[in-house]
């Protein structure tokens, strides 16, 4: 027999009830409700407040001659018309144009980029025109590289 200040203590604590149980279960997960609550706010207000370094964007990514993004000129060749942007919160964006190759992978000379580099502020973009005969001379697939300091992108042209 268990005796607490003279009284007999399985008298004071003897099996739970089931109003007793309940409440228990209740007051235990209050608290952890709670706390999960304040973990996920605070996780919340840091991706609100945090930023990203330069993040290179190209787009379109995928080019053909339909005439949203590239036109053909029996003259001059082929136009087509990409936006490169730094998608980031902080810091300056350098990027270049690296070169073109075809779909057996051999590179190509006959593409202009103008501009073919620069450098961006966070929230800014630029046109860049890219224009090639190539397609008159029989390449059906090319690919441009993107590289800076933010990333890498590929944008491809597809002729015919």
């Amino acid at each position: 027999m268990v005796t607490l200040y003279g009284r007999d203590a399985r008298a004071d604590y003897g099996p739970p009830t089931e109003d007793c149980v309940r409440r228990t279960r209740r007051h235990f997960w209050l608290p952890v409700i709670a706390g999960v609550a304040i973990v996920l706010a605070g996780i919340g207000a840091v991706n609100a407040t945090a930023s990203s370094g330069p993040t290179l964007g190209v787009t379109p990514l995928a080019l053909a001659f339909d005439g949203s993004h590239c036109i053909v000129s029996t003259s001059s060749g082929q136009t087509c018309t990409v936006t490169v942007s730094n998608t980031g919160t902080s810091g300056a964006l350098s990027w270049d144009v690296l070169g073109e190759r075809d779909a057996s992978n051999n590179p190509l000379d006959d593409a202009k980029f103008a501009p073919a580099s620069g450098s961006l502020n966070p929230g800014k973009s630029i046109k860049v025109k890219i224009t090639t005969k190539d397609c008159n001379t029989g390449a059906i697939a090319w690919a441009f590289f993107f590289l800076s300091n933010g990333g890498s992108r590929t944008v491809s042209l597809y002729c015919g």
